[in-house]
């Protein structure tokens, strides 16, 4: 569901709600809501800019919401069963082991976002520039969790962790030439991002990925695991 509303053709705002459900998940998390809010402020179009010739469009814009990821196998929350072949009075006899742990508690993996953004355009539109800064978490992670040789199985899907990303992103494009034949134009963006893990249900906060990479709590998700 959405809701559009607009003031003036100053004052935008949106707010939409979606009730997601995926058969990869548990039967006790299922379902997720996953609601999102967005308002624009179209500050060019006050009494006050009017005489400020050279800017022709300002907007404001300011969004929070969250949203779902289920990207993960079809039955990794199931306990299944592999073929293996046994022996019963020196004859080879099909049969089947767990090969997988079962886990009804398995859900979505939920992002929030908080997002502030700039658009700009001057000069009759000749010169344009765009700024978002964000902040995003991510928690109850969709990760393979190594589990001890004891226990018979190698790793579990499970929700263990939040993780961070924040970031700073601009973009200046400019109409060189215009007309005729020829066209010209160019653009420049630059983008910064930071990454950190903030919680995993793990024991020491830490997951192996490969022999040379972790992930951890305080470090960016998947960091290199060297020697130096």
């Amino acid at each position: 569901g959405r809701v559009n509303y607009s003031f003036d053709d100053k004052y935008l705002f949106t707010a939409s709600l979606r009730r997601d459900g995926s058969s990869r998940f548990g039967s006790n998390n299922r379902w997720g809501n996953f609601p999102s809010f967005a308002f624009a402020y179209n500050i060019s179009d006050e009494d006050f800019m009017k005489n400020v010739n050279f800017i022709d469009n300002m907007k404001l814009r300011l969004s929070y919401g969250f949203s779902g990821n289920n990207q993960i196998g079809n039955y990794n929350f199931i306990g299944l069963l592999s073929p293996v072949n046994y022996v019963n009075n020196n004859s080879k006899i099909a049969g089947l082991i767990p090969s997988s742990l079962s886990n009804v508690d398995l859900g979505w993996e939920k992002t929030r976002q908080l997002n502030i953004g700039l658009d700009l355009e001057i000069f009759k539109n000749r010169l344009s520039l765009t700024v978002d800064a964000y902040k995003e978490q991510k928690t109850n992670l969709l990760l393979d969790v190594q589990l001890p040789a004891a226990s018979g199985f190698s790793s579990s899907t499970q929700n263990i962790g939040d993780i961070e990303n924040k970031g700073l992103e601009i973009t200046l494009k400019s109409k060189n030439i215009e007309g005729g034949n020829f066209k010209w134009s160019s653009g420049i963006t630059f983008s910064a991002n930071r990454n950190k893990v903030l919680r995993l249900a793990t024991e020491g906060g830490r997951i192996a990925n490969s022999s040379y990479q972790i992930t951890e709590v305080g470090q960016p998700i998947a960091s290199f695991y060297l020697l130096h």
